[in-house]
């Protein structure tokens, strides 16, 4: 579902089920995925929040309305909402609409948006916020990802050989884009494709309840290419 999501829109699904499991909540619901879209990108919520609108008072008010229950455990499987649901088929609409790769984080605003009877609409459009005005605002703005994903400014990304199990390289992300899949990369002065790109969420989950400092936990899980000089020779 989320291969079209760039790293923030992505960061932004596992904020949001952070979110639900800090209010013990049994879904992912809109308001969790606004607080997840505020945390992670903090320039799009300066961008069309007005300057009074903080995203503490948004979580303030949230909180106001909303029962917390125990914790529920990050390892537990969240399913979202119908209204979540109907808000991420919405952002596919909205980047399709605007003719963009890939969906984004502000995409994923236009699907709260619309979502138009939602709690998190609601916030929104009490701070002013209004779908027509912002998809005309994107319409004539470069999408984040156009030029394929970013890579997440910290972390590191891993890349395991899947013929053995064993790490091949390392990347410090800052200034490179994500490999994709069916891509080639150079590691150790060997030539390797891209199989599958893994996203550690679970540990990232953990360590934010732990308080501790996030690093990104990307595993690229490649396979050794085959040189011509290289292919076992027929008979």
């Amino acid at each position: 579902m989320f291969e079209k999501y760039t790293e923030k829109a992505r960061r932004v699904i596992f904020f949001a089920r952070y979110e639900a499991s800090q209010f013990g909540s049994p879904y992912i619901e809109t308001e969790h995925l606004l607080l997840g879209l505020l945390r992670e990108d903090k320039a799009l919520a300066n961008r069309f929040l007005p300057p009074d609108a903080s995203a503490e008072s948004i979580r303030k008010q949230i909180e106001s309305r909303t029962t917390t229950r125990e914790r529920v455990s990050t390892s537990v499987d969240m399913p979202i909402s119908k209204e979540c649901a109907r808000v991420l088929a919405y952002a596919a609409e909205e980047a399709e609409r605007l003719s963009h790769k890939y969906v984004g984080t502000e995409h994923l605003l236009l699907g709260l948006l619309r979502e138009e009877k939602c709690f998190a609409a609601s916030i929104l459009h009490e701070r002013g916020l209004r779908l027509s005005n912002i998809q005309k605002e994107l319409a004539g703005s470069p999408h984040e990802a156009e030029h394929r994903f970013a890579a997440y400014a910290e972390g590191w990304l891993e890349f395991v050989d899947i013929s053995n199990g064993v790490r091949v390289g390392r990347w410090r992300p800052s200034g490179r884009v994500m490999p994709r899949v069916g891509e080639e990369v150079v590691l150790r002065n060997r030539t390797f494709r891209v199989r599958d790109v893994v996203y550690e969420f679970q540990d990232l989950l953990t360590e934010m309840a732990e308080g501790s400092q996030w690093l990104s936990g990307i595993v690229i899980k490649v396979e050794p290419t085959v040189s011509p000089s290289e292919k076992p020779k027929s008979g």
